[in-house]
């Protein structure tokens, strides 16, 4: 570092108290458009966010890919921006238990009957007071992002073994799943991450993959973060949903078959370093 920088760094911490940090951030990626070739691919809320990103990155590796929504009319932007003859997408409320069976034959039958592949993306975020929180907070919040998840988890794997499909299913978790939390919100993730281990560890012998990645605050239209503007807040730094979908290619491919019944942290090791 040139003196210069370090004379300025000093003069902004004399003023500011702290050292001002301003952090931009690009995004690495595995340069290979056959990554996923000829893979048949479900991402469960895919219309904006991480499950969007997940699902442009699925087709530029040259799979194919079926996204679910609450929203017809989002479904259909997602479609516009996404611009692929290899995307599809389908209503499917996760929340919805009772239909799960028959929206997942609907997505296999979309696939002519091969699905190889579930990331599990679909969730909400509410996060009040815990004094505030009412039963239907509690119940949306476990039914979207555990509850949901675990049915389609069952009827994707009975699928695999029926047809004796070597599947993989990764689950979009957050790093509120690795740390302690009342929230509903932190308290669905810390379940799903124990699901993801115990399926890897019942349905590995059957050359199934479970893994998940565990985001933290990632610059998305729900947290009103510009992706390409400056990342860091409050102390840390924010996540891009590209990033994130760079790591779901990785596990989605046949170059990570070495991985199972993993939660992969993508928050810089915030989650192992709270105090910084």
């Amino acid at each position: 570092m040139s003196l210069k920088s370090v004379l300025k760094r000093c003069a902004k911490f004399l003023v500011y108290g702290q050292p001002v940090v301003n952090k931009y951030v690009s995004v690495a990626h595995i340069d290979d458009n056959k990554l996923l070739a000829g893979k048949k691919i479900l991402v469960t809320g895919g219309t904006s966010g991480i499950g969007l990103s997940v699902a442009k990155k699925i087709i530029a590796a040259g799979g194919e890919v079926i996204i679910t929504g609450r929203s017809q009319d989002k479904l259909n932007n997602a479609l516009k921006e996404i611009d692929s003859n290899n995307c599809k997408a389908i209503v499917f409320d996760i929340a919805n238990i009772t239909s799960i069976k028959s929206k997942f034959l609907d997505v296999v039958d979309l696939f002519d009957g091969k699905l190889d592949a579930v990331v599990s993306n679909a969730g909400i975020y509410k996060q009040k007071n815990f004094f505030d929180y009412t039963l239907d907070d509690y119940t949306r919040t476990m039914d979207t992002n555990f509850t949901g998840a675990f049915f389609l988890a069952q009827a994707t794997i009975k699928y695999w073994l029926d047809n004796h499909i070597d599947g993989n299913l990764v689950f979009v978790s957050s790093e509120r799943g690795i740390m302690s939390d009342v929230h509903p919100y932190g308290l669905s993730k810390v379940v799903c991450n124990s699901f993801v281990e115990g399926l890897a560890k019942q349905y590995g012998v059957n050359d199934i993959r479970v893994n998940a990645v565990a985001p933290g605050i990632t610059a998305t239209n729900i947290n009103n973060i510009n992706p390409d503007g400056n990342l860091w807040f409050d102390k840390r730094r924010i996540m891009r949903p590209e990033e994130i979908a760079e790591v779901v290619k990785f596990l989605l491919s046949d170059a990570s078959k070495c991985v199972n019944g993993q939660i992969v942290a993508c928050n810089e090791a915030y989650s192992v370093n709270m105090d910084c």
